[in-house]
């Protein structure tokens, strides 16, 4: 009989850490969840950003061609009207 009530006492020992480390994974699985869910989020939101940085960057790059055409011919106007000037001395 004493062996009967130690394995009935083994085998409560073992249904209670089994459980526990039930719990413990069903914890664990909850954390993992949520951490694939942050980082979905974070890489939408990287997503967005780098769409907003690549749309800058195309009127950047429009906006600096409009600059360098208008200085150029800022510049070549600059330079005719010296040439008249000098011409006329």
């Amino acid at each position: 009989m004493k062996l009967d009530f130690t394995g009935c006492v083994v085998q409560s020992d073992k249904e209670a850490q089994i459980t526990e480390l039930n719990q413990r994974l069903r914890d664990d699985q909850t954390s993992i969840d949520q951490l694939q869910d942050e980082l979905r989020s974070v890489r939408s939101e990287l997503d967005s950003v780098s769409r907003d940085a690549a749309v800058i960057k195309r009127q950047s790059a429009g906006d600096l061609e409009r600059l360098n055409a208008q200085l150029t011919r800022q510049r070549q106007d600059a330079l005719r009207r010296g040439e008249i000037r000098v011409q006329r001395l």
